[in-house]
């Protein structure tokens, strides 16, 4: 307290009971207070709520690619990758073309032949009528 014992003994009992109420509920309302602040502290971070339940203002937490710690999605560096060898086009059942007839990045017009264009190859697998299933290549 911010006076002596002596100055409290000579302070009225009337006065002396009312500063203690003061305290009293000082005390409380500090107590209040530090309830209201870690109520209003909390978010999906540090309790048990999800993360839907967080105000606009609560910035969400930072993935670990935004961090930049980890691993690049995809195939990482020295993976060898799979893939399915494309089976000859004498060996496959069907040949579709398919020519653009402009450029998909400039819109300009296409003209003549592709000396080496791509291939795709596609195998579909159908159900026959006696219900089993019959391989297709398409390329």
């Amino acid at each position: 307290m911010p006076f002596t014992a002596e100055e409290w003994a000579q302070t009225p009992p009337a006065v002396q009971e009312f500063v203690l109420t003061l305290l009293v509920t000082l005390q409380m309302v500090q107590g209040e207070k530090a309830n209201l602040h870690e109520r209003l502290n909390r978010h999906s971070g540090n309790c048990s709520r999800p993360p839907s339940s967080d105000g606009p203002e609560v910035k969400g937490q930072p993935t670990s690619q935004s961090k930049g710690e980890g691993r690049q999605r995809g195939g990482q560096p020295g993976h060898q990758g799979t893939s399915r060898p494309l089976i000859a086009v004498e060996e496959v059942k069907a040949v579709k073309n398919y020519k653009p007839a402009v450029c998909r990045h400039c819109g300009h017009g296409l003209a003549g032949e592709d000396p080496e264009p791509r291939r795709h190859q596609v195998k579909r697998s159908t159900k026959n009528q006696m219900g089993k299933e019959d391989n297709q290549e398409f390329s």
